[in-house]
């Protein structure tokens, strides 16, 4: 698995339009059926804008995970404090 619970990913392959959308991973799905895909084993529920809901349908958005690519946290680095006597 590429992704885990509480990431931003990066819509790497959409049927939906969302190519190139960030989406945070909610959870493991799984096996899923999709309107487009038909059976997957892969799932990840997706939230897009707030919402992990299609605005028509009101399914669950779903993304396989090899269709998603995580987007690294911010790297934390030590700063050196200030010397004042400079």
């Amino acid at each position: 698995m590429r992704c885990k619970p509480g990431d931003l990913a990066i819509v790497t392959r959409s049927y939906s339009g969302r190519f190139g959308a960030v989406v945070e991973v909610v959870e493991f799905v799984g096996v899923a059926t999709t309107l487009r895909n038909g059976i997957v084993d892969d799932a990840w529920a997706v939230a897009y804008r707030g919402s992990n809901k299609h605005p028509d349908s009101r399914l669950t958005l779903l993304a396989r995970d090899r269709d998603l690519t995580p987007i690294p946290p911010p790297a934390i680095t030590k700063r050196e404090p200030l010397n004042a006597e400079a």
